[in-house]
């Protein structure tokens, strides 16, 4: 198989769906969200040293993980996002077996989920990488102004929420961890100043 081939496809598959589905209510779940979480897995599965194979399945559940959010916002959304990917199989000519890895990789994306292998726990930490960087000062926002759009209301104790959620996060990889704690860290110290 050539994996640099398939994971164009991959690509061209996803942005197409993005496009599809277009909602500008999704000012965080969008394709950039999703480029960046890709972008994120491949540094951390290059530090990793994966194989061929294991870095062909983890960007390909990074570039699925959220789709199922074009289908319907919220709770719920990574088993959509595994449908998507079986819909859309065929046009990516890969096994069943092949299939059920992919989707175990995207349904580790799940909050409520403890990542067990290394591409599941490096999933997971692509997909909040920027929980330890600045660019969470741009993100959070964005988040919050999607939950708002779709939920129709207003929330006054969003830092208070952000805070939280920050505090009981944690990087699965020691990468990350080493990495990226340090600025969570500072992101904790801003938004307890923006209260």
């Amino acid at each position: 198989m050539n994996y640099g081939d398939q994971l164009y496809r991959v690509e061209q598959l996803v942005s197409g769906l993005f496009l599809k589905y277009r909602d500008p209510r999704l000012t965080y779940h969008n394709l950039a969200h999703t480029f960046e979480v890709v972008t994120r897995a491949r540094e951390i599965g290059m530090f990793y040293a994966l194989r061929e194979d294991d870095m062909y399945m983890l960007q390909t559940a990074a570039w699925f993980h959220d789709t199922g959010q074009l289908i319907q916002q919220g709770q719920g959304h990574e088993k959509r996002s595994v449908n998507l990917l079986k819909e859309h199989v065929g046009h990516l000519n890969i096994t069943k077996s092949l299939l059920d890895k992919i989707s175990a990789v995207i349904l580790a994306t799940t909050e409520s989920v403890v990542p067990h292998t290394l591409l599941e726990k490096i999933i997971r930490d692509a997909d909040t990488y920027h929980f330890g960087t600045s660019l969470f000062r741009q993100t959070d926002p964005l988040v919050r102004q999607e939950f708002e759009l779709f939920s129709g209301k207003v929330l006054t104790n969003w830092f208070a929420g952000s805070i939280k959620l920050l505090m009981h996060h944690r990087y699965y990889t020691d990468y990350c961890a080493n990495k990226l704690n340090e600025g969570k860290l500072k992101n904790i110290a801003w938004l307890k100043a923006q209260e």
